[in-house]
């Protein structure tokens, strides 16, 4: 997985900041072992849990260019991608970062519309049977 967002950063020409559900239950870590896989242009943040946008935005503000794309970490791009990380509202992930002087490319595509996660999902429920 952390191989095909590096590859989707590459495609689009910037780093990608992908969107994460997150949660308050334990199961949030499962964040940090991802991000500690992720490649060098890619950064994740959550809606909910400890892993906010807020968190990541120091690291993003290092960043040496200021053009950044926005993915959901979903698989399907439904109301949080629309609203919370692609909504025009002053409090969507793309509203706060165009405030902060990013240029900001929105990429409204969930992961089960990629044909290697696809492919993995079909893999393993043939294990399973």
């Amino acid at each position: 997985m952390a191989g095909l967002l590096g590859k989707i950063a590459a495609e689009e020409g910037r780093p990608l900041l992908m969107m994460g559900h997150g949660t308050e239950h334990a199961a949030d870590e499962t964040y940090v072992r991802l991000r500690e896989q992720l490649p060098e242009n890619v950064y994740l943040a959550c809606v909910e849990g400890e892993h906010s946008l807020e968190k990541q935005l120091p690291a993003l503000e290092r960043l040496p260019v200021k053009d950044l794309a926005l993915m959901p970490l979903m698989l399907v791009a439904g109301d949080h991608a629309r609203n919370d990380m692609a909504g025009d509202d002053e409090d969507s992930w793309k509203s706060i970062l165009t405030r902060r002087g990013f240029d900001v490319r929105v990429r409204m595509q969930g992961l089960g519309t990629l044909q290697e996660v696809q492919t993995r999902f079909v893999e393993k429920a043939r294990k399973i049977i």
